[in-house]
């Protein structure tokens, strides 16, 4: 069933139908097909014999026949629907199209990045951090820039939550590395199922985890983020509990990089971590 929001989707994005000139077809485009059927038989209507052919070397940079192409598309769509299952949110036709295609199908061995402007994604050996089921860093470095860069052309809000498990030496020393790795798989499933699907969340490295929120002031990526903190104190490890500790960024005039956005949760993150652990904090300058 059609709801109004779907209704509305086709309607805005009929004219990017319109306007496809010499036949290329751009990731926006190759969104918009993923995600509604009647958007997708317009398409068809309009590159007649080689829709699919032209999908697939949009996204990988290499040639399939039209028929292999339309098999394969259907297969990468049921991949992004299980893929969205297990993560609990979207996880995007192109993560989904070079996962498959690399790990599955087994067919590219050198995958590239698909670019759009200056943004894209990247495929590794696996996307998804096997103990926390967050994304891997690699992918969390192309999806921020990818993000900040719509976020400066669009001027819509980004904000990054940067999360380090308080104590977590003293947990493995105590308790040995296998309790270790229990407490990241569940602070992992915690955030997964705290977050929204808009949300992009990852492991940044070791016990220190990181959300990237597209079109979220630092109010609204607070309460997220203290959600998180409070489940994560509430939730019982056998015979201890954990705490998290969380720094809030957001972009601004003076946080106008990537690097900046990163480097300011951080010393949110520190300043949490300095008034005492458990606790979230919000940005509020770059030396601050």
């Amino acid at each position: 069933m059609t709801d109004d929001k779907d209704v509305r989707f086709q309607d805005e994005n009929m004219s990017d139908i319109v306007d496809i000139e010499d036949n290329e077809i751009t990731l926006k485009n190759i969104i918009y097909i993923a995600k509604n059927e009647r958007t997708r038989k317009q398409y068809e209507k309009e590159f007649k014999k080689n829709l699919y052919s032209n999908i697939l070397l949009s996204l990988t940079h290499e040639f399939f026949s039209e028929e292999k192409s339309k098999e394969l598309w259907g297969k990468i769509l049921c991949h992004m629907n299980d893929l969205n299952e297990t993560l609990g949110r979207d996880a995007g036709i192109t993560v989904a199209a070079l996962d498959y295609l690399s790990n599955i199908e087994k067919i590219l061995h050198d995958p590239k990045i698909i670019e759009e402007g200056k943004s894209g994604y990247i495929v590794s050996t696996t996307l998804i951090d096997n103990l926390t089921n967050l994304f891997i860093r690699n992918v969390f470095d192309v999806v921020l820039e990818k993000e900040f860069n719509m976020s400066k052309r669009d001027k819509f809000p980004l904000s990054l939550l940067m999360i380090d498990i308080d104590d977590f030496k003293a947990i493995n020393d105590t308790y040995g590395h296998s309790k270790g790795d229990e407490v990241l798989k569940g602070i992992g499933q915690i955030i997964n199922n705290s977050v929204r699907s808009m949300d992009f969340a990852a492991r940044y490295g070791g016990e220190e985890l990181s959300v990237i929120m597209p079109y979220t002031d630092s109010i609204r990526a607070y309460r997220i983020g203290n959600r998180i903190r409070k489940r994560v104190a509430n939730h019982h490890f056998d015979e201890f509990k954990v705490t998290v500790s969380i720094g809030v960024s957001t972009i601004s005039e003076d946080i106008n990089t990537t690097k900046l956005l990163i480097k300011s949760a951080d010393g949110a993150l520190y300043q949490a971590k300095e008034h005492g652990k458990n606790l979230i904090r919000i940005h509020t300058s770059i030396d601050g």
